[in-house]
């Protein structure tokens, strides 16, 4: 999630009792097999940790914990340049990012934000709402410089770490085909590990996500009904068009979403490097979607005037049972074009919690709270 809702289950190696990195590693351009042999992560790293006395309550003792342990170079590959991590310290698991945000970082600014957190799906952090949260700069003694457009070096504490940002084709990929009121806006990749193309179809003034399937992807498929599969790692579930021969992104597991994990959608990953860099324009797409004027928004999509808050992108389902996901059978009842089936597919839903999941205990969630708020006024708002 981003800024202070931002607590995703991500892991690098920090110190002594730390687990192992899983999405962040080191070096490699390419999401592909040959990247580095990972660390394990072990049990007793995890013990370990829980028995080290570091005081997390300091933000600033958080931040030099976290950046000392880095290697000199570190791959940041989610496209909005959170470099997410988890812990054990003091009897507790945190979780949280370090965030090189595009549009702050060439004024000097990285952040960091991070929460104890809960294992189970359920709960999220709803019984422990604590977040902790900086922005540092070089009043606090850090050192940001640019080497180049997808590599950054920071300094603090006379340790420096260079931050090499995930570099792909920004061009459409390959085997992609568009209708003709499609376009393509840009690539991300998510904090699950999977890859995808935003895409904006300008007669429903509509984003969604499709998979990217070129090259390796991270993920087996398991099929729930005709055209629809769902990833068994991710969750997430998409539906398999066999005219444009792609997977589209229309599910995404609610009870991830309470969690707060990497697998709550990637509504969080912009293609903001490509944005800083004039390779994507985003603003008139997003201010489409969301029925804005672009005068509103910065190019990054930061809405003026009402502290910067970024608005999400989730045109899909939030789902607590996949059998909500049974709507697809009537619209294929209904005589629809591809591109408005696609559109009615993927308008943003939240599914209904079950009877033995309590509504208030899921309302203590601010995140959560937050994206049925935006949900609900996403589907209120008329269009043409």
């Amino acid at each position: 999630m981003r800024g202070k809702q931002t607590m995703i289950l991500g892991t690098v190696v920090i110190g002594v009792g730390i687990l192992a990195g899983v999405l962040l590693v080191r070096a490699g351009r390419q999401p592909e097999p040959q990247m580095p042999r990972q660390r394990l992560i072990t049990n007793e790293s995890f013990i370990n940790g829980l028995y080290q006395n570091e005081n997390l309550l300091s933000v600033r003792d958080a931040f030099r914990m976290v950046f000392e342990s880095l290697n000199d170079q570190v791959t940041v590959y989610p496209s909005e340049n959170y470099y997410y991590f988890r812990t054990a310290v003091r009897g507790k698991t945190f979780a949280g990012a370090l965030q090189l945000a595009a549009d702050k970082l060439d004024s000097g600014l990285i952040g960091i934000s991070y929460s104890p957190v809960h294992e189970d799906r359920l709960s999220g952090r709803g019984h422990d709402p604590l977040i902790i949260a900086h922005t540092f700069g070089s009043m606090d003694g850090v050192k940001v410089e640019k080497i180049d457009d997808f590599k950054y070096a920071v300094t603090y504490h006379e340790k420096r770490v260079v931050f090499n940002f995930f570099k792909e084709d920004v061009r459409l990929p390959k085997n992609f085909t568009l209708l003709p009121d499609e376009q393509y806006v840009g690539p991300c990749f998510d904090e699950s590990g999977l890859r995808f193309a935003l895409i904006f179809n300008k007669t429903s003034n509509k984003l969604y996500w499709v998979l990217n399937e070129e090259g390796f992807v991270p993920e087996s498929f398991t099929a729930l009904a005709q055209n629809i599969v769902v990833g068994d790692r991710t969750e997430f579930v998409f539906y398999v068009d066999t005219v444009t021969n792609r997977k589209l992104l229309f599910g995404v597991n609610a009870f991830n979403t309470a969690a707060n994990n990497w697998f709550d959608g990637p509504f969080d990953q912009m293609p903001d490097n490509y944005v800083r860099t004039g390779q994507v324009q985003l603003r008139k797409y997003l201010a489409s979607y969301l029925g804005v004027p672009e005068s509103k928004m910065d190019q990054f999509g930061n809405m003026t005037g009402r502290n910067d808050r970024r608005e999400s992108v989730t045109p899909y389902t939030n789902y607590f049972n996949v059998s909500e996901l049974e709507f697809v059978d009537t619209l294929r009842r209904q005589n629809l074009s591809l591109s408005q089936f696609f559109s009615a597919l993927t308008a943003s839903h939240f599914g209904k919690p079950p009877e033995w999941v309590s509504g208030t205990e899921l309302m203590k969630n601010d995140s959560l709270r937050k994206l049925m708020l935006r949900k609900q006024q996403l589907a209120a708002r008329p269009r043409d």
